[in-house]
């Protein structure tokens, strides 16, 4: 299932949380979240080749992979405030395991 984007002609910011409520909305209940162009899952290693890519197109040198995604929520829930709790939930940390994602982040819990 594709879902338009509307190009914003007076060049506003988008608005992510709004777009993916839209997709969830027009999505099928029970279908994959983000599913391939066959319609089946992506894998793992196709997450990671692409933002190898787009890393390296954007001249950013590091190790990055589809676990760069967690580890990026994990440190961006911290930055805006989220309490353990809360990052453990969004990240689905049933311990305190957070804690090897939020490093250099300037927090106390």
């Amino acid at each position: 299932m594709l879902v338009r984007i509307p190009r914003d002609r007076a060049k506003l910011p988008l608005d992510p949380a709004a777009i993916l409520d839209k997709y969830l909305l027009a999505k099928p209940e029970g279908s994959i979240l983000f599913p391939g162009i066959n319609g089946s899952r992506i894998k793992q290693q196709a997450i990671t080749n692409l933002i190898r890519r787009r890393m390296s197109q954007a001249g950013i040198d590091g190790n990055f992979s589809s676990h760069s995604l967690r580890i990026g929520g994990a440190m961006l829930a911290c930055q805006q405030g989220k309490s353990e709790l809360e990052i453990r939930a969004l990240g689905g940390w049933k311990t305190s395991a957070i804690f090897q994602y939020v490093r250099d982040v300037e927090r106390e819990f």
